[in-house]
């Protein structure tokens, strides 16, 4: 799962590449996601993860402060976004 550069590999099925924190924790660990936590999560996430050429990338998070949204549009080149914020309701089915 890890090149020689350090870089992780997604995981790709039909062509499609995928990455997770829950890949990296075992199935039964409890994850509590705080700030700091979750900034350095995202950064590798972003940029040690050898994704290659992307023409889009898709991210499911959590709902939070929006923080999260923001480092990212902070992070990367983005030519473009489409944010979807479902209610508690969505969220929980």
């Amino acid at each position: 799962m890890w090149k020689a550069d350090n870089q992780l590999l997604p995981l790709s099925n039909y062509g499609v590449k995928s990455m997770s924190m829950g890949y990296l924790v075992g199935d039964q660990a409890p994850v509590v996601w705080r700030g700091l936590m979750v900034m350095k999560a995202l950064q590798q996430l972003l940029h040690e993860v050898d994704w290659g050429g992307l023409d889009v990338l898709v991210l499911d998070m959590p709902p939070g402060t929006g923080d999260t949204q923001l480092t990212i549009t902070q992070q990367i080149v983005l030519d473009g976004v489409l944010i979807f914020a479902g209610g508690e309701a969505d969220t929980n089915s």
